[in-house]
C-alpha cells in the first residue's frame, strides 16, 4: 500500500508529497487500502504463478479471497478515490474521472508492487494470503493500516501522513 500511494503521487519527491498532503483518518486509509487490495490479490497471483505450485492458496483459495473483497471493493469506491485524490491533490491531471483515476489505481496495485519479486517473496505472499483469508474486510483493513503505521514511524519523509487525532 505504501508503494502504490507513493508511485500515485507520481510527480515530485515523496518528501514534497509528504509535506504538501493533507492527514489521512483511519476510514479514509482503510478506504483507500480496501480498494486496493483485491487488485493487489491478483497482481500476486499473476507474478507468482509461475513460482508456486498448481495447488497454492494464493492460485486456488486466493481468486475466492480476491473475490470476495472486491464486493467491499466496489462499496468503498467512490471514499477510497476520494482518498487518493486528497492525498494526490495538485499533482493529479485535471479533468480525470474517477471512474478513470480508480482504474489507474488498481492497474497500478495489480503491477508496480510486484516487478521486484520472485520464488522466495511469492511462497511468502501465499502464506501471509492464506493466513489473512479469514479476516472480515474490516479487520484486515486495520491491520494494513497498522502495519503501514508502524513500518512507516521512523521514515523521515513518508509518503503520507495520518491526522495526529488518528495516529497510533
Amino acid at each position: 500500500m505504501k508503494t502504490i500511494i507513493a508511485a500515485f503521487l507520481f510527480a515530485g519527491s515523496q518528501t514534497a508529497a509528504a509535506a504538501e498532503s493533507p492527514c489521512m483518518t483511519r476510514t479514509e486509509f482503510n478506504d483507500m487500502s480496501l480498494f486496493v487490495l483485491p487488485a493487489l490479490l491478483d497482481g500476486a497471483a499473476a507474478k507468482c504463478q509461475a513460482y508456486l505450485p498448481a495447488n497454492a492458496y494464493l492460485l486456488t483459495g486466493g481468486r475466492t479471497f480476491a473475490s470476495r473483497l472486491k464486493v467491499q471493493s466496489d462499496a468503498r469506491a467512490e471514499e477510497a478515490i476520494a482518498g487518493f485524490v486528497k492525498i494526490g491533490g495538485s499533482k493529479l491531471p485535471e479533468g480525470v474521472s474517477g471512474a478513470t483515476l480508480g482504474s489507474f489505481i488498481r492497474d497500478m496495485a495489480r503491477s508496480e508492487p510486484f516487478k521486484k519479486i520472485g520464488a522466495g517473496e511469492c511462497a511468502t505472499i501465499d502464506e501471509a494470503s492464506e493466513l489473512l483469508a479469514p479476516l472480515p474486510p474490516e479487520n484486515l483493513a486495520n491491520l494494513v493500516r497498522l502495519l503501514i503505521t508502524q513500518s512507516t514511524k521512523k521514515d523521515k519523509n513518508p509518503p503520507f501522513r495520518f491526522c495526529p487525532t488518528e495516529a497510533m
